[in-house]
């Protein structure tokens, strides 16, 4: 298994460490042709929402950033993948844990999707 998945799952984060898992099966090069798309099909192993994605293009960390969530309720968790230009290997970043300022707008950004979906 791949370490991602295994810090994950060590810290009780299991529907986290089985999207690492799905996403760490997925090669560099599929990762940079189609990350969204790489995100999706992992997020559909684990019954997970992309909340938005994104190319960040400053210096010197240049990267592509998804917000995404799993679970419901209180077990809803809220993370970053993250893929730095350069980088050997995506991270999964839990947003509660993170640094990136992106972080702290998914739990935002999946209240309002909520809200949304209720109303429509």
């Amino acid at each position: 298994m791949h370490a991602l998945a295994d810090s994950l799952r060590s810290s009780g984060h299991s529907t986290l460490a089985r999207f690492g898992s799905q996403l760490a099966c997925r090669n560099r090069r599929m990762l940079e042709d189609d990350f969204a798309g790489c995100v999706v099909s992992a997020l559909e192993q684990v019954r997970g929402t992309l909340l938005f994605q994104m190319r960040i293009d400053t210096l010197p960390a240049s990267r592509r950033v998804a917000a995404i969530s799993v679970g419901c309720g209180k077990a809803r968790e809220f993370a970053l993948v993250i893929l730095a230009d350069g980088a050997e290997f995506v991270s999964v970043e839990l947003a509660d844990e993170s640094t990136d300022p992106l972080a702290s707008i998914a739990p935002a950004y999946a209240g309002m999707i909520d809200v949304l979906d209720e109303v429509a």
